[in-house]
């Protein structure tokens, strides 16, 4: 005959008649079971027995010294998650229902043992059922006290990136054993870990690649990934450090969740969950997700309020410096028109440059006015281009000439190649306003020093260069430089209030093209602007838009 398979099953009996309890064992091995059981008959013996792993209590309803409702109490006090069986003989079976209103899980006739494997059987299926639902009860009021926790811990303006730290923090004391945050492109931002002495480690992975890992591919696709050893151990080694398990191991971590941190419908950030023990499961990446999309939120809130302050500071910072290019040219013309007003002879020479300086001013005032007025158009939608066909030569050729004083003041010697003509269907006025502002930097940061404009073009594009030999840019400086009222030198030095070149690509890009720089401390400046010949198709998509509120 095959050998039947039995279910091993550990039972602690409660029966003061040894013959009785063998009896309900033989029941319960004839019912498929392999049971390991032990017998007690007092209260003593039962809570000593307690301290050991049992899979189910069967208990006789009426003992000498002992009864099935005072073990049931017991058991409830000590052991709740066991099932709980009584026994009853000559009581009857009232006095058995009257034990599972107490709380047993139900209850057999010793006449009729037969029935007890297979109650057996069917209290331990509801008392797992139970314990998966008052489990999964339990995971779900975590749940939602750690989000509760991640609203009231990360809803404080933190100054960005800070706010970073404080989500590593909160996630180590909820989640996991470690936590990394690491930006797309820039390396770690955070890092915690509940062993101080491992923080460090945490923080090296800002030297490590991301090419070619797990969590490269989390900041590429934007999707989650559970990993977890050993089922995962290929995978683990090149989760964060390509091929290299050590790294992991050196975290002290065995099971890892990549999440994404996404905002303005990208992945700007990656979060690593390790822990050493415990691996990860669904529940915990639904758990994830929510606490990253929280997290999310409280780093772009943060963002946020750290553009604000930008923008409040540049907003101040202009009017103080737009302020002091009015009241400069106004001072000049106030001082020209009193003399004027004086009467009395006076030289024409002299007249003639009073008046010149007048409308020098004057139009350095009308400058200022109406690249406010630009930026004003750009942030409301309404910068309009009217296009035509035009000779991009010409228009350098007469900003050129325009400037001619202007570069002699300054000793600069400009140096014109151009290809002539370069047509196009373009603002000319507008590009102008390009060239002159390029221009008018190239003298400004270079002087004494050539100016150099080179223009090519071939079916499809124009490319206009404006090269100077002055004071350059710093690194840091130029991803900033087409930004509004971004300055990168002194205003007490060269003037300016930071639009010029914040308009010029507004302008440019309107055209379809773009404009770019290239830069070195001391070794100048390379502004290039790329502008298609023909009108782009869709060319409103190409309008200048609002800038996002800040």
């Amino acid at each position: 005959m095959p050998e039947i398979h039995r279910t091993k099953l550990r039972v602690l009996i409660i029966e003061d008649v040894p013959d009785d309890a063998e009896l309900m064992v033989w029941h319960l091995r004839r019912g498929g079971f392999e049971p390991e059981h032990e017998r007690v008959e007092t209260e003593e013996q039962m809570a000593q027995a307690l301290t050991r792993k049992w899979d189910v209590i069967i208990a006789d309803y009426v003992l000498p010294r002992f009864s099935a409702l005072q073990a049931l109490e017991l058991a409830q006090r000590r052991a709740p998650e066991l099932p709980f069986i009584v026994v009853s003989g000559q009581v009857g079976e009232e006095r058995a229902v009257e034990a599972v209103r107490a709380g047993a899980d139900d209850y057999v006739l010793k006449y009729a043992l037969a029935r007890l494997a297979p109650v057996v059987e069917r209290a331990l299926r509801e008392k797992a059922a139970h314990l998966r639902l008052e489990e999964q009860r339990k995971r779900a009021e975590r749940s939602q006290r750690i989000l509760a926790q991640a609203w009231a811990a990360l809803s404080p303006a933190f100054e960005y990136p800070q706010v970073f730290q404080e989500v590593a923090r909160f996630i180590v004391g909820e989640l996991a054993d470690c936590c990394v945050i690491r930006l797309a492109g820039d390396g770690v931002i955070a890092a915690a870990h509940r062993e101080p002495s491992r923080h460090a480690k945490a923080r090296s992975l800002s030297a490590l690649p991301t090419e070619g890992t797990e969590i490269g591919a989390v900041l590429a696709t934007g999707e989650p990934l559970v990993l977890n050893g050993p089922r995962d151990e290929a995978r683990l080694a090149r989760a964060i450090a390509a091929g290299d398990a050590q790294f992991l191991r050196a975290l002290g971590a065995q099971h890892l969740m990549l999440l994404p941190l996404k905002g303005r419908g990208t992945v700007f950030a990656a979060a690593a969950l390790l822990t050493e023990s415990r691996p990860f499961d669904a529940d915990d990446l639904v758990l994830g997700e929510e606490l990253a999309h929280r997290a999310a939120f409280a780093i772009e809130k943060a963002r946020l309020y750290r553009e604000a302050q930008q923008a409040i500071a540049h907003r101040e910072e202009f009017l103080s410096i737009a302020s002091h290019e009015l009241r400069t040219p106004l001072t000049t013309l106030q001082l020209q028109i009193q003399a004027l007003r004086r009467g009395g002879q006076v030289a024409p020479e002299l007249f003639q440059r009073r008046l010149d300086s007048v409308w020098r001013q004057v139009l350095r005032m009308g400058k200022l006015v109406d690249g406010v007025m630009d930026v004003s158009r750009v942030m409301t939608g309404s910068l309009e281009l009217e296009r035509r066909r035009a000779d991009l030569a010409g228009v350098v050729s007469e900003v050129a000439a325009r400037f001619e004083d202007d570069l002699a003041r300054a000793g600069c010697q400009l140096e014109l190649h151009l290809a002539s003509p370069v047509s196009g269907e373009w603002d000319a006025s507008r590009l102008d306003q390009v060239i002159s502002n390029l221009l008018s930097n190239a003298t400004k940061f270079g002087a004494g020093r050539p100016v150099e404009i080179d223009l090519q073009a071939d079916e499809h594009e124009a490319r206009l260069v404006v090269r100077d030999h002055g004071i350059g840019i710093e690194a840091q400086q130029l991803p900033l430089i087409f930004e509004r009222f971004m300055r990168v030198s002194s205003s007490r030095h060269f003037g300016g209030v930071g639009l010029g070149l914040y308009i010029a690509r507004q302008i440019v890009e309107a055209h379809g093209g773009s404009i770019s720089v290239e830069s070195e401390p001391g070794q100048g400046a390379t502004f290039t602007v790329r502008l298609p010949r023909a009108v782009p198709e869709g060319a409103a998509a190409h309008e200048p838009q609002p800038p996002p509120a800040s």
